[in-house]
C-alpha cells in the first residue's frame, strides 16, 4: 500500500465524519486561544490595579464577617449565661 493509497483511504467518504469532527475541534481550539485576547482589553497594569482593589474589598468584607462572628459569639455567651441562671433558679425552687 503506497502513501497515496493510504491518504485516499483516510479521506474516503466513510471517514469524512471523523475529519469533520477533528476540523471542528481544531477551529474551537483556535477560537479558544484567540477570543480571550479580544475580550480582555485591559492592560496588565490595569489588571493588577483591579485585582488589588478586589483583594482589598475581600479583606474588608472578611474583617466585617469576623467582627460579626465575634459579636454573635459574645451574644450567645450572654444568652447561655442567662439560660443557666434561669435553670439554676428553677432548680433552687424545687
Amino acid at each position: 500500500m503506497t502513501a497515496t493509497m493510504a491518504l485516499h483511504a483516510l479521506l474516503d467518504d466513510k471517514h469524512r465524519w471523523a475529519w469533520k469532527i477533528i476540523g471542528l475541534c481544531l477551529l474551537l481550539g483556535i477560537a479558544g486561544q484567540l477570543v480571550p485576547s479580544y475580550l480582555l482589553r485591559e492592560s496588565p497594569g490595569e489588571r493588577r490595579t483591579n485585582l488589588a482593589v478586589a483583594q482589598a474589598e475581600l479583606h474588608r468584607k472578611s474583617d466585617l464577617v469576623r467582627a460579626k462572628y465575634v459579636a454573635l459569639q459574645e451574644e450567645l455567651d450572654v444568652f447561655q449565661t442567662s439560660i443557666s441562671d434561669v435553670l439554676k433558679a428553677m432548680a433552687w425552687r424545687k
